[in-house]
């Protein structure tokens, strides 16, 4: 809960890590989600995307074998990960990892990275991982925070919530929350923040994880009035 706290630091509330009415409200308000059924969705995401809150930048501290089944030869070659990934004889090479699996010309044409260092600099960031140099920009520009470029780490510090919300509304997934079921959360929500798109054919990853904390904060929510 390192991020909740933060925010109940953030805004004078008692720094508890635990989600009471007034952190609930105070959430609501901050972040303009006034319906129970969206904010019930939205911290049931967000705690399996994050690990309870705890997660606010993406580790690049991959074994070869890990990155090797996470991204494909396209992506990192044997040859890069046995140089620069975690074995026994070597830590892994974190900034090395992201230039490569986040540069070149997928990094250019999927993430808008065109500096050296941008796999690294706008690696995965806030409550739903904000990655790559184009998707900065955007939330910069959706906060009015052009300096964000030059310190992206102040999502983590000051904008972590908010950067969930703006990939909410990037993504339309808003439309999606209007009710909360088992089908709704696992189907339509799920698939859409994980694997691109509601009705996948796939399975989202720890869906019943998801279903699970969805239903814990809507029934949390249940309780107060926002």
């Amino acid at each position: 809960m390192r991020y909740l706290k933060l925010f109940q630091q953030k805004y004078k509330l008692k720094p508890d890590g635990v989600f009471g009415p007034n952190t609930l409200r105070k959430l609501s308000e901050v972040l303009n989600i006034r319906s129970k059924e969206h904010l019930a969705h939205f911290l049931g995401q967000v705690h399996v995307e994050t690990g309870g809150f705890h997660s606010g930048r993406e580790s690049m501290n991959y074994s070869v074998k890990d990155i090797l089944g996470t991204f494909s030869s396209r992506r990192i070659s044997k040859e890069q990960a046995l140089k620069y990934c975690r074995t026994a004889n070597q830590p892994a090479d974190e900034k090395a990892i992201a230039n490569i699996v986040y540069g070149g010309a997928w990094g250019l044409k999927n993430l808008g990275n065109t500096q050296p260092m941008d796999g690294w600099f706008f690696r995965g960031n806030g409550a739903i991982q904000l990655t790559g140099r184009y998707n900065h920009q955007l939330f910069a520009n959706y906060i009015k925070m052009p300096t964000l470029m030059q310190n992206p780490d102040l999502i983590m510090s000051d904008y972590y919530f908010e950067s969930g919300v703006f990939f909410f509304n990037k993504k339309k997934i808003w439309d999606l929350c209007n009710v909360v079921t088992k089908e709704v959360i696992a189907d339509q929500v799920s698939e859409a923040i994980n694997l691109g798109r509601p009705n996948h054919p796939g399975v989202a990853n720890h869906v019943d994880k998801r279903v699970h904390w969805t239903f814990h904060y809507y029934t949390l929510l249940q309780t107060i009035e926002l």
